[in-house]
């Protein structure tokens, strides 16, 4: 955790070089919005659980301050439950199992390296607002047990692609801690600036 803090604060720090490569053009667009999708894992409370695979999935609008430095907002959810489970239905009576899932929304500040005229190195840093929940499945119902919110830390860094018309498509590792729990995932997000 601590490596990711100080790679998520470098690439930030490294304004001066950033300032000296050319990011797409100011004129194309400040605004960005995407929906994204990963997988990852969920640690912490998740007391007698088989598995703690999740699925997450990330809605996000970007607004660039300059070709460096953006502020993001966004929707992310994930569930123990939907971590790509196909076999899970079939076996849904006969299994009892504990699940963890979260909904947070997070406003964070984005850095910009660049690598090329359409490739970057990115990071983000900032807070979460978390509501998470413990539930057990038992012959298909969900038994949920108190739930679990506050604010928390948020880090992220990865790799963008961004197309000549507007769109763009990134991988990133992200980072939440919310409270008992934290989680991490490896998403792919598609986007748009206009």
């Amino acid at each position: 955790m601590r490596a990711f803090i100080f790679i998520s604060s470098l690439f930030i720090s490294l304004n001066g070089w950033s300032q000296s490569a050319e990011r797409y053009s100011i004129d194309q667009g400040i605004h960005t919005i995407g929906i994204g999708g990963g997988y990852g894992s969920i640690n912490g409370n998740l007391a007698d659980s088989i598995d703690n695979n999740q699925g997450a999935w990330a809605f996000y609008y970007n607004y660039a301050l300059d070709s460096t430095y953006s502020v993001e907002v966004s929707y992310n959810t994930g569930d123990t439950d939907n971590a790509f489970c196909i076999l899970c239905g079939l076996f849904e009576s006969d299994l009892e199992i504990n699940n963890q899932k979260y909904e947070t929304i997070i406003l964070s500040g984005r850095g910009t390296v660049p690598l090329s005229q359409r490739w970057y190195l990115f990071s983000k840093v900032g807070l979460n607002r978390y509501d998470s929940r413990a539930y057990r499945r038992h012959e298909g119902r969900n038994f949920y047990l108190p739930s679990e919110n506050g604010i928390g830390f948020y880090g992220a860094a990865g790799i963008e692609f961004r197309a000549y018309n507007g769109f763009g498509v990134n991988f990133e590792l992200h980072y939440l801690d919310m409270g008992k729990i934290d989680s991490s995932a490896g998403m792919i997000n598609l986007s748009y600036l206009f």
